[in-house]
Order: C-alpha cells, then sequence, then structure tokens
C-alpha cells in the first residue's frame, strides 16, 4: 500500500501537468474553430464579422457589423487568451488581418499560438516547442 501511495504522489504533478495541456488544447481547437465559424458567418451573410478578445483575456465573443453578439465564450479557469485583440473578417471573400492569439494556462508552461493570416486562415503552432504535435511558432 505504501508503495502505492508513492508511485501516486509521483504520478500526480506529472498527470496535472497533462490534463492542463490537454485544456489548453481543447479550447485552441475550439477558438480556431470559432474563428472558421467568424469567417463564415462574414460570407454567408455578406457582413463584417469580428471575433474579439476581452475580459483580462477570459472571454471572446462573435459579433457582426451591427455589433450584435453571435456567440460569446468564456474560457475555463486558468486559461487566458490575449487580451484586447479583434480578427476583423471581411464579407466578400473572408479575408481578415492578420492577428496572433497567444493561449495561456495557469497550469502549465506550455503556450499555444493560433495566427490568422490576410486568406483568414487559422493555424495553430506551440511556443518554444512547449507542445509536441505541433510546429514551432516563428
Amino acid at each position: 500500500l505504501a508503495v502505492v501511495a508513492l508511485l501516486a504522489t509521483l504520478a500526480a504533478p506529472s498527470f496535472n501537468e497533462q490534463l492542463a495541456r490537454r485544456r489548453l488544447e481543447g479550447v485552441a481547437t475550439d477558438l480556431s474553430t470559432d474563428l472558421q465559424f467568424a469567417r463564415t458567418q462574414a460570407v454567408d451573410d455578406r457582413d463584417t464579422v469580428q471575433l474579439v478578445t476581452e475580459n483580462g483575456g477570459s472571454r471572446y465573443r462573435i459579433v457582426n457589423a451591427a455589433n450584435a453578439t453571435l456567440k460569446t465564450v468564456d474560457l475555463p479557469a486558468g486559461i487566458t487568451a490575449t487580451n484586447a485583440v479583434t480578427v476583423t473578417y471581411e464579407q466578400l471573400r473572408g479575408t481578415a488581418n492578420a492577428v496572433q492569439i497567444t493561449l495561456s494556462n495557469t497550469r502549465t508552461s506550455a503556450q499555444l499560438r493560433l495566427d490568422t493570416n490576410a486568406m483568414g486562415r487559422v493555424s495553430i503552432c506551440t511556443i518554444s516547442g512547449s507542445l509536441k504535435g505541433y510546429t514551432t511558432c516563428t
């Protein structure tokens, strides 16, 4: 029983780190999907649509040109995005301003960054190679 307790004590920090990284990856995937949703809405509605990070980076909203909220997402506790970033999608071709949004989790040193390019495409990279399976941000 003592050996099991010792192994559990040693494994708990590693498990918590892994869990925090997976939550960060989940939020990055959701944010990437919502950026594509905003782009699609802009083209479908023939209206400018924006994704705006706010509330200290703990929330983002998707709004149209009339400032009507299409979607609001509160990030899980401990996860924050770069605050006060606005990605604007144009209605004609879904083009966007080039923006970088960094996601952090207070429970891990790993960070992910989402980049939008002028064509409105989204890519995810890892800062300093802190997460396997992603390219390192340049």
